[in-house]
């Protein structure tokens, strides 16, 4: 019991009664959690929503919640009885740019006083809200460290394509380069990626700025993860 009250959790999905306010649910957990006298409670619940900016809505319903707020909601939950370690399943799923953006800088700031477990399939969460990734395939830990380093790592293993965007002019990559992103750039179009053998590309040159996408992908080419 001593160690479950240490951890709190934020499930993939979700969810609480439609019919409850934001406010009763907080406090529905919180004597659950046995919190200890009213007083205490309701100075809690106020703490924990303003921290996940929820304050202008804890008195409306939480079928009325936009899935952002829903996902903060989630989060204040989590942190009822104030513990050191939260477990996050997929927090930023179906949430829009924005939100995401929002959700971020929470975890930024919630990870201050506590550790926060985060485990996500968006890779770009990861670069602005961690200060350790690793990387675990088939049971095996294949990397432990900062997303930093593993951007460094990817330091000239990235290439970019560069090809004028004119009628007839199709670029088809080679079979063995896994493109990782293309944007356009006036009127060229430009590609980025790694040759799944790590042989060079003619024509290409070495990308620059790269993301923890294309890092993390350039590490699962090279240790075949």
């Amino acid at each position: 019991d001593a160690v479950r009250y240490l951890i709190g959790y934020l499930p993939q999905e979700f969810g609480a009664l439609r019919m409850l306010k934001v406010e009763e649910v907080l406090d529905t957990l919180m004597s659950l959690s046995g919190s200890g006298n009213k007083a205490h409670q309701r100075a809690r619940i106020q703490e924990i929503l303003e921290k996940v900016g929820l304050s202008s809505v804890a008195s409306r319903k939480v079928g009325s919640l936009s899935g952002g707020m829903l996902r903060r909601l989630g989060v204040a939950q989590a942190l009822v009885h104030d513990p050191l370690i939260i477990i996050m399943d997929e927090p930023t799923t179906g949430l829009d740019p924005e939100e995401r953006l929002r959700f971020r800088q929470l975890m930024v700031d919630l990870s201050v006083d506590r550790c926060i477990l985060l485990s996500t399939h968006i890779i770009a969460d990861l670069g602005s809200s961690c200060s350790r990734l690793l990387l675990i395939s088939n049971g095996q830990l294949q990397f432990n460290d900062s997303p930093a380093t593993l951007i460094a790592a990817a330091q000239n293993k990235i290439r970019e394509i560069t090809y004028e965007n004119s009628a007839g002019n199709t670029f088809l990559p080679p079979e063995n380069f896994e493109v990782v992103t293309s944007f356009n750039k006036g009127n060229k179009t430009v590609i980025r990626g790694l040759m799944k053998d790590g042989t060079d590309l003619m024509d290409s040159e070495v990308a620059k700025n790269i993301s923890l996408e294309e890092a993390y992908l350039a590490f699962c080419n090279n240790s075949s993860i």
